[in-house]
């Protein structure tokens, strides 16, 4: 299994709400699956914005659901997704503050 994950970028849709645009490959041999999926996240939820087939999306639905390889913590793979989602629009928004001098 071999997964990466990229962040294409961020756009805002409100004045306090950033989406961040991501992009899955994901390799799964068990699973016969080679797709990439674009996701956008606000941080607290996920949607696959890309079309793929029915039998994609349910094998990327099971993956989503499987613990992630960091057995450091109990999170999903979908966890970690809107994680990263997350971390990136808050660095986005620290690069983004002017600071005074």
């Amino acid at each position: 299994m071999n997964a990466t994950i990229k962040l294409k970028q961020i756009t805002k849709l409100d004045s306090n709400i950033d989406l961040a645009n991501l992009e899955l490959k994901l390799e799964i041999e068990a699973l016969d699956l080679k797709a990439v999926f674009l996701m956008t996240s606000t941080g607290l939820s996920l949607r696959v914005t890309s079309e793929h087939s029915t039998d994609e999306l349910i094998k990327l639905c099971k993956w989503l659901n499987k613990s992630s390889k960091d057995e450091t913590n109990l999170r999903t793979n979908e966890s970690e997704l809107r994680l990263f989602a997350k971390e990136m629009i808050k660095t986005n928004r620290k690069l983004n503050q002017a600071k005074k001098l």
